[in-house]
């Protein structure tokens, strides 16, 4: 239950931090870069569990649960993408700053959902 507050709470930490603007430039570098290696570590355990699959090694449910993590890990990676996105635009006026926060309320709905059906 309390797994279920904290987890919306530090996405929306993290990006309200993004909207901070108190990172400067190599933040964005820094983060694309660690998007980057991220997206490369999941593409890896993407195929290890694949051909861990054709051997024979998993079991289904074991695949479930993969697939299941690997669901949150791209709503993850895609809301991280997002909140880069637009802080590396910039937020200049009230419906920048609009937009932003809906977008923002989309993704931490999608959170809500993963975790109401027990994904994260």
């Amino acid at each position: 239950m309390v797994k279920r507050r904290i987890v919306p709470i530090l996405v929306l930490f993290f990006v309200a931090s993004v909207f901070a603007g108190c990172f400067g430039d190599s933040f964005i570098r820094d983060s694309y870069r660690t998007l980057a290696i991220t997206a490369s570590g999941y593409q890896i355990a993407q195929a290890t569990a694949q051909d861990l699959w054709d051997q024979g090694k998993l079991s289904e449910n074991t695949k479930d649960r993969l697939n299941s993590r690997a669901r949150v890990f791209r709503v993850a990676y895609h809301a991280a993408v997002d909140g880069i996105e637009m802080y590396s635009k910039g937020l200049q006026t009230a419906e920048d700053v609009s937009g932003a926060l809906a977008r923002l309320s989309d993704l931490l709905l999608d959170i809500q959902i993963l975790v109401e059906e027990g994904d994260l």
